[in-house]
């Protein structure tokens, strides 16, 4: 998505594989989605929440949890980086859509968890980014 034409098999091939990029980033986003939803997840009776595993696994509050998932998602950045800095097969296009998805997540996933509340922030900050933004 947002390749346009450059957008060749070989790169949706490579994506399939599920390279190291990929997989931490799905892993950024389940920490994202599960620290922003807990309270919501627990209230609900869903106890599937990797917050929720953490708490009980380790025996620490949910404030200490959020602050090692902190931790975890700064080194999932780290990844994210290295791994697009030594990836060289790839069109430098396609490694920035996957470093601008890893962006989104901040975004997303802000104190208001625009992604799963549509009624709050998404539209303005999806108006600003691509309707309305800032040209350097």
């Amino acid at each position: 998505m947002g390749l346009g034409e450059i957008g060749k098999k070989r790169y949706f091939e490579w994506l399939r594989s599920r390279p190291k990029v990929v997989q931490v980033l799905a892993a950024k986003t389940r920490l994202m989605d599960d620290m922003t939803d807990y309270e919501e997840d627990i209230g609900k009776g869903y106890t599937a929440n990797a917050l929720n595993y953490y708490i009980k696994q380790h025996g620490v509050t949910k404030e200490k949890a959020i602050k090692e998932f902190g931790k975890m998602i700064k080194d999932i950045n780290k990844i994210v980086n290295e791994e697009c800095l030594k990836t060289t097969n790839i069109s430098r296009r396609v490694l920035n859509q996957i470093i601008n998805y890893g962006r989104s997540l901040d975004v997303l996933y802000t104190s208001d968890d625009v992604f799963n509340h549509r009624e709050g922030m998404l539209k303005e900050h999806i108006t600003t980014l691509l309707v309305d933004p800032i040209h350097l």
